[in-house]
């Protein structure tokens, strides 16, 4: 039990600058990965939409962008589009 509770106060604690620097870089690789995916269905080779279409995941997509830039960029706590994405 000494043990344990020597090693937790020796560790240095995450700062919360650290704790954004490694969570955020994962998140945004998680996020290009996702977006390279939907790039895919603009294959007009496998695939065929209506310009409406391909607008309407444009603006949702950019309306989250637009979000998260108020809020790293801002300081605006703006309210992100609604989930639940259908065409």
């Amino acid at each position: 039990m000494a043990k344990e509770k020597s090693e937790k106060t020796t560790e240095k604690a995450e700062s919360k600058h650290d704790k954004f620097k490694r969570l955020a870089a994962a998140r945004t690789q998680t996020v290009l990965q996702k977006l390279d995916v939907l790039i895919n269905c603009a294959n007009g080779t496998n695939y065929e939409w209506m310009p409406e279409e391909g607008q309407k995941i444009v603006d949702v997509v950019q309306g989250k962008v637009d979000v998260l830039k108020d809020k790293l960029l801002g300081g605006d706590e703006g309210n992100a589009p609604e989930e639940g994405f259908t065409l």
